[in-house]
């Protein structure tokens, strides 16, 4: 592997890639989870520049420590390593890979042009972020799933009953989940977008027909993946997506 090429890749498929081929070099196997394959499966949808990968139990850290600092990383204070000519980090959290209650076997390999790499499948990664959103309290992480599940094929009774064996409160996000994708398969108008702002009302504790509340529930759904594809607004463009909820209003 030419670690050269770090300083050319700029996405984190070849940045990860490089480095999986790295330490695959070395007898090293590992699997890229978390936000990267988020990332990767919503073509940068959400932009994360930590690659976390999870290596083989029987790996011990200083073997991938010690195959990092040769290919040119240097260790951060805290547990990340940095190439100094790419702008990725990269951690290696302690394994084996897990979803919840579920180990997978399963993996997918994506070709890159500077490389293989080993990651998570989007069924999966589906599951890792949600796992993340209930069991982490990471609020954006449920959006994040919603936009893997509607960009990716992924396996829906697969995905269900493993929410079965997680827990109640996991059925219950799932099947939250499935319902909000059955949005993104209608065709839009005005009134299924109210539609949609009616369903968050119980769980925002809002009520759209008042003008205040309506501001307030816009507010709580600047980063959710629904509403900016049903307005036709690219996440990030937050004064397009206020302009359109106000006239959404307006037009009730």
């Amino acid at each position: 592997m030419n670690i050269e090429l770090l300083k050319e890749v700029k996405t984190p498929e070849e940045t990860a890639s490089i480095v999986y081929e790295i330490l695959k070099a070395k007898g090293i196997e590992v699997v890229l989870t978390g936000g990267s394959c988020m990332e990767i499966y919503t073509h940068s949808n959400y932009s994360s520049y930590d690659l976390d990968f999870i290596a083989n139990p029987s790996i011990k850290t200083e073997q991938v420590k010690n195959a990092m600092i040769e290919a040119g990383f240097e260790k951060t204070k805290d547990r990340y390593f940095k190439h100094p000519d790419n702008d990725y980090y990269v951690e290696f959290p302690t394994g084996p890979v897990s979803l919840g209650n579920e180990e997978p076997k399963e993996h997918s390999e994506l070709k890159t042009h500077v490389g293989t790499l080993k990651l998570l499948t989007p069924t999966n990664c589906v599951k890792d972020r949600l796992c993340a959103y209930l069991y982490h309290n990471g609020e954006e992480c449920f959006s994040q799933a919603i936009a893997v599940a509607h960009k990716n094929e992924i396996d829906k009774e697969n995905l269900s009953k493993w929410a079965f064996k997680e827990c109640l409160e996991m059925q219950e996000t799932v099947n939250e989940l499935l319902r909000n994708l059955e949005y993104l398969d209608k065709t839009v108008t005005n009134e299924l977008i109210k539609s949609y702002l009616k369903s968050k009302e119980e769980k925002h504790k809002v009520d759209i027909s008042i003008e205040s509340d309506f501001l307030l529930l816009t507010d709580d759904l600047i980063d959710d993946y629904v509403i900016h594809e049903l307005l036709g607004v690219e996440l990030g463009e937050d004064a397009i997506y206020y302009e359109k909820m106000e006239q959404l209003y307006k037009e009730r």
